[in-house]
């Protein structure tokens, strides 16, 4: 399962990015389909990137890591 990085920093699930689209707290600008990033705007009118984030990319983050130390 993915979560979606925010460019302000925060983290959300699935469910919240669909729960804000819907109710309109957050308006979809952009989408890029191919890597499931999506451009939003909020409601005091800034832009938020959302990169989804997904449980592999994790540990293979880790994984490079340890290979550098």
């Amino acid at each position: 399962m993915a979560v979606f990085v925010a460019s302000n920093g925060r983290v959300y699930t699935p469910s919240e990015v669909v729960e804000r689209l819907q109710n309109g707290d957050w308006r979809s600008c952009v989408s890029d389909v191919d890597d499931g990033r999506e451009l939003v705007e909020a409601g005091d009118g800034s832009l938020l990137l959302l990169v989804p984030y997904r449980r592999v990319d994790h540990k293979e983050k880790l994984r490079e890591r340890r290979d550098v130390v």
